[in-house]
């Protein structure tokens, strides 16, 4: 009888099993995630938080021997925005609520003698249902990260491929619904507010433009890394989805694709070899001809499209920031309330629901320094994954995201759940913790997470 030792058995990196069951169920969700309207609905939120959770799940079952390490500083950073936001939502007592100046004081104040003002909650939140639809949200990214985490390193590819698979059926959906002339998503569902170039279940084009910016920068990045035929098709999966791009007419998503491809050649000629180079020029020239033989012959309208757009979206965010009020500073006026207090601000004749701008969304909703220190820690550690890493696939998922986080300077795209959650899942193995082993206390920490995400979301789910 022969036995199979440790040292005989598959295994990828820290000890662990190659693919398994979390890793395809989180695959699964980086592609159906965007079709549940991307998280424009609440029935789609508990829809792709209930996902996550089962690929946590999975991913501890699985991972029930592992000794990766899971907790770090950057998924402390995202645990502890999280919780502010959980916080915003508590109601508090009127004593401690006027103690710090809160604006929902005032508005019970205002309200004082209807029969349902007793009923207002003292919260951080100007709008307590909005920040609890958040926590789900949260719920979601993170379940999603540390699912991806548990999975170790060698986990990115398939992720990376699932991205490429998710846009690329994005794509295909929004040429079908053009060639078809259909006006509803899958002839069921027509937007409302939006009047997209391209009808995706991803309703706003912008958002579609980031996706597939997205989708074209990893799809480089997977063309450097393969070889013969699979190194073909990942270029020509990143030409298409730059053309995709180039077809949404997208001013933030086209901008956000060239510095994409700028910024990976300069770091695959300042580190590949010859053959990654020849692999991310011919993607970059591939997509670049594509997208430009499109403009060219839609020029018109893509000019017009600069040249009317104005910086409209810049002044609202800088209006946005006029929120940051009394307590507000440091408080935040409450994760998802941004459209409710802005409309109370400013007026009811134009409703924005989003700043369209990261920065001011992120730092209005949950205050300056929560903020603050999650954009410090997640671009560190993005940059220092990108400064020492070889791997070209690495290298352009790190891009990729940076790109897209540069297009939500103009977007909110990163606000919808069903495509964040794709940035989560690529986010846990592209930034491994430095430690190489952790015990399991890793896995107790994903187990405790687990059950606390499944609590909060049988309260807040079925609402």
């Amino acid at each position: 009888m022969t036995v199979m030792t440790e040292r005989d058995a598959p295994r990828s990196v820290y000890g662990q099993p190659p693919a398994a069951l979390d890793t395809a169920l989180l695959c699964l969700l980086i592609v159906v995630s965007p079709q549940l309207f991307g998280g424009a609905f609440p029935w789609a939120v508990v829809a792709i938080s209930v996902l996550a959770l089962l690929a946590l799940t999975a991913a501890v079952w699985t991972r029930r021997h592992s000794t990766i390490p899971v907790a770090d500083g950057v998924l402390a950073t995202m645990f502890v925005a999280w919780a502010w936001t959980c916080m915003q939502a508590v109601p508090l007592s009127h004593r401690l609520a006027s103690a710090l100046g809160l604006a929902s004081v005032e508005s019970a104040e205002r309200l004082r003698g209807l029969e349902w003002a007793t009923e207002i909650p003292l919260t951080i939140s100007y709008d307590p249902g909005s920040t609890q639809l958040e926590i789900l949200t949260g719920i979601a990214i993170l379940g999603a990260f540390m699912a991806a985490r548990l999975g170790g390193p060698r986990g990115l590819q398939p992720l990376g491929i699932a991205t490429v698979a998710s846009a690329g059926v994005l794509g295909l959906e929004g040429l079908a619904h053009r060639a078809l002339g259909l006006e509803s998503v899958f002839g069921v569902y027509a937007p409302r507010f939006t009047e997209p170039q391209l009808l995706t279940p991803l309703m706003n084009n912008n958002h579609l433009g980031g996706v597939m910016a997205l989708g074209a920068l990893v799809a480089a990045g997977l063309a450097a890394s393969g070889r013969g035929r699979s190194r073909r098709l990942w270029v020509v999966a990143s030409g298409f989805c730059s053309l995709v791009v180039a077809l949404t007419l997208s001013r933030g998503a086209i901008g956000s694709l060239l510095f994409g491809f700028l910024a990976l050649g300069a770091w695959v000629f300042s580190r590949g070899s010859g053959d990654r180079r020849r692999a991310v020029v011919r993607s970059g020239l591939f997509g670049a001809a594509v997208a430009g033989a499109l403009v060219f012959a839609g020029l018109e309208p893509l000019l017009r499209r600069f040249e009317t757009g104005g910086f409209d979206k810049l002044a609202v965010a800088a209006r946005g920031l006029r929120l940051l009020e009394g307590s507000a500073f440091w408080l935040g006026i409450g994760r998802g309330a941004f459209s409710s207090t802005f409309v109370a601000e400013e007026g009811s004749l134009g409703r924005y629901t989003h700043p369209e701008n990261m920065p001011v969304q992120w730092i209005t909703e949950w205050g300056v320094i929560v903020a603050l220190v999650l954009f410090a820690v997640i671009a560190i550690a993005l940059w220092k994954r990108l400064r020492v890493t070889e791997d070209p696939l690495v290298a352009a998922t790190c891009v990729a995201i940076v790109a897209l986080a540069l297009q939500n300077l103009v977007d909110f795209s990163l606000e919808m759940t069903g495509v964040v959650v794709i940035v989560a899942s690529l986010l846990g193995p592209l930034l491994p913790p430095n430690r190489t082993r952790d015990s399991k206390r890793g896995w107790r920490f994903a187990t405790a997470a687990l059950v606390a995400f499944c609590c909060f979301t049988a309260m807040l789910g079925p609402h």
